[in-house]
């Protein structure tokens, strides 16, 4: 939910930028960090990886052609039909 409304006031491409690049930070700080602070670094890491998955689904949709699912059921019917023949 904090990732629509991110997306919401700023976009969603570049809350899925941002998110990526505070994953990478976060995830280097979980390698590099000793002691408790290691705690911080992974819930950064988990809120990054989590806050563009609802993003990337809806980005995905958007970018995907229309009409793929239709001539994908075109193919599958003639399929179908050219395999029952005799």
């Amino acid at each position: 939910m904090l990732g629509g409304s991110l997306a919401n006031r700023w976009g969603r491409v570049r809350v899925v930028r941002w998110s990526s690049v505070l994953t990478v930070v976060a995830t280097a700080g979980v390698v590099y960090v000793p002691g408790p602070a290691l705690y911080l670094f992974v819930a950064l890491t988990s809120a990054g990886l989590y806050l563009p998955f609802s993003l990337l689904v809806t980005l995905g949709q958007d970018y995907l052609p229309t009409r793929a699912r239709p001539s994908t059921t075109r193919r599958t019917r003639r399929r179908r039909r050219s395999s029952t023949a005799p």
